[in-house]
């Protein structure tokens, strides 16, 4: 059975939405597991049967074991190994959204990165490998590179908290990326939102971006543009899918689908996309089916029961969890 191995990190999220305008009173914020719970739940719904995972990432003693019996109930999961006990504060987040899509997000605790000689027993278990980066340190640019020379399968990263960095505050900022170029070259498969593929193109336009970034070499570059779908361009072709409309979304999950919080949408967008991409899907499937992904993850708060809810859109893995 193939394994994908997804290294990101766990975030305790504290999520407070829009204040009530007519109320003018701050909403009460949803407390719920974030980062990489979203690509797990997500890849556990779309993932073919012949594929597992191997979830990897540090996480703070404080939680850990509130974690660990979360992760192990993921039938796709065959092995625990990658999830390893440091003693640091795991990292929490509070997001408060200034509007459906603006967010302040400020970060406590700080586990550390991966150095290539904690990662590649792992690695060489895998047959793909998936990095989201949502921390923005699980890996250095060494340790990346690594990965790109003694890893034969494909990799897929999602760069968006790569362009992030950490105020004495602890608010996350935009941070310049001088040694882009070079992280390019460590990934076949990547993922940014806009403002992401726009910073790292240097194009404004999300399609020219993406087309900008397949030409410096990148297998297919994605990038998501929330309630806009998303665009994407590879070896093969370029296009731009809209999202999926409410009825669209209502006749795939069989209830209707506002969205309420745009939390983890591009985790989950980016599980999907790699899952069908896995499955020999056409780019142009695989974005389809993310977009989909993204838009149900959209109207869920939190992540607890949405693999079973995301299961929905694939029948197979309609039972899970």
């Amino acid at each position: 059975m193939p394994r994908l191995g997804i290294l990101g990190t766990f975030i305790r999220d504290r999520i407070f939405p829009p204040p009530d305008e007519a109320g003018g009173a701050d909403p009460a914020p949803t407390e719920d597991w974030g980062g990489i719970i979203y690509s797990l739940e997500a890849f556990e719904a779309a993932r073919d049967d012949d594929w597992s995972f191997l979830p990897i990432a540090k996480i703070g003693a404080d939680v850990y074991d509130d974690v660990f019996t979360r992760v192990e109930t993921y039938p796709g999961v065959q092995s625990l190994e990658g999830l390893r006990r440091v003693p640091e504060p795991n990292n929490q987040v509070d997001l408060h959204y200034h509007d459906d899509g603006n967010r302040c997000e400020r970060l406590t605790g700080r586990v550390p990165g991966w150095s290539w000689d904690e990662l590649a027993p792992l690695v060489a278990e895998c047959d793909a490998f998936y990095v989201n980066f949502i921390a923005g340190w699980e890996i250095d640019l060494p340790t990346a590179r690594s990965l790109r020379r003694d890893f034969a399968g494909p990799i897929y990263a999602d760069i968006h908290s790569l362009l992030l960095g950490v105020d004495t505050s602890g608010v996350r900022v935009r941070r310049p990326l001088a040694e882009w170029p070079e992280w390019a070259k460590c990934f076949g498969w990547l993922q940014g939102n806009a403002a992401e593929i726009s910073i790292v193109s240097g194009e404004e336009d999300p399609l020219a971006g993406v087309c900008a970034l397949v030409e410096r070499g990148a297998d297919a570059a994605f990038c998501t543009l929330g309630p806009g779908g998303a665009a994407w361009a590879s070896a093969k072709g370029v296009g731009r899918r809209e999202a999926p409309s409410p009825d669209e979304l209502e006749t795939a999950t069989g209830r209707s689908t506002p969205a309420v919080d745009p939390t983890g949408c591009g985790d989950a967008w980016g599980a999907a996309c790699l899952a069908s991409l896995l499955g020999g899907r056409p780019t142009v499937e695989a974005v389809r089916r993310a977009n989909l992904f993204g838009a149900v993850t959209a109207s869920h708060c939190g992540t607890a029961g949405l693999a079973r809810l995301l299961g929905r859109l694939s029948p197979a893995r309609g039972s899970v969890r």
